[in-house]
């Protein structure tokens, strides 16, 4: 998060907010995947792939990378 910021991604942000918003979206992931409701809604998905997705949507850039 600080890396993201640092590049200018919601520089004027508390990282806290910053830092939760990204530990639900990844522990939404996590839940969804350990009771098997995401493969059952995206059947052959891989955790990894899940993973990376949803980091780059949450804070951009190539495998978690800050834009």
């Amino acid at each position: 998060v600080q890396a993201a910021q640092d590049a200018g991604f919601e520089a004027g942000r508390d990282p806290r907010t910053l830092a939760g918003s990204v530990w639900a979206g990844v522990h939404g992931l996590a839940s969804l995947w350990s009771q098997g409701a995401f493969t059952g809604a995206v059947p052959g998905a891989r955790l990894e792939d899940a993973l990376d997705i949803s980091l780059r949507l949450l804070i951009g850039g190539e495998q978690g990378e800050p834009r």
